[in-house]
């Protein structure tokens, strides 16, 4: 009887050090919303604030540093569903779900929502003015910032994918999927 309490409450007392460490590397893995990040590529203090419903609130003193802020805030807070979106109407996610999503990329590389992005990407290139590439490049370069140095989402962890860097193609393919969400 002795030997059974004694393993009942070692098991008890492993449970609950295995739920104690799971909450802290869940806890490790949430986005900052108090406290101050420096960043590389502001010129200015920015200051972001969230509201009661999780919304950030950016003032900055130039657009190209509310850019930045925003780029490097939206992929802390939405990193994964970002990549999930892009590798979707890029016709990629059996690259990481396996075949049962060759079906779905197949249909989104039909539509060439990618293919369309890559154009735009090009156009606004030749086409743009300085003050459109400047803002588009802060605002990737803040996404880019934060998957350089900010936390990995623990969804990235359970599908064992790496973090990739955001192009210009990314944001423009993310457009066209959420064009195509207001057609439906």
């Amino acid at each position: 009887m002795k030997v059974l309490r004694s393993l009942l409450l070692g098991l008890l007392l492993l449970m609950l050090l295995a739920m104690v460490s799971a909450y802290a590397y869940l806890q490790s893995t949430k986005p900052t919303y108090e406290g101050e990040v420096t960043l590389q590529g502001i010129e200015q203090a920015v200051e972001v604030y969230y509201d009661d419903f999780g919304i950030p609130h950016i003032y900055a003193k130039s657009e190209v540093d509310a850019h930045y802020t925003l780029g490097y805030v939206h992929a802390q807070d939405r990193l994964f569903q970002m990549e999930m979106i892009r590798r979707l109407s890029s016709g990629r996610l059996s690259e990481i779900l396996g075949e049962s999503m060759i079906d779905a990329d197949k249909y989104f590389r039909t539509l060439g929502i990618r293919r369309m992005a890559d154009k735009t990407a090009a156009y606004m290139k030749d086409k743009g003015t300085p003050e459109m590439h400047q803002q588009i490049n802060a605002y990737l370069d803040g996404i880019n910032q934060y998957i350089k140095n900010g936390k990995t989402p623990i969804e990235y962890h359970l599908i064992g994918i790496p973090k990739e860097e955001f192009v210009e193609s990314d944001i423009y393919t993310i457009l066209g999927y959420m064009g195509l969400g207001f057609t439906l």
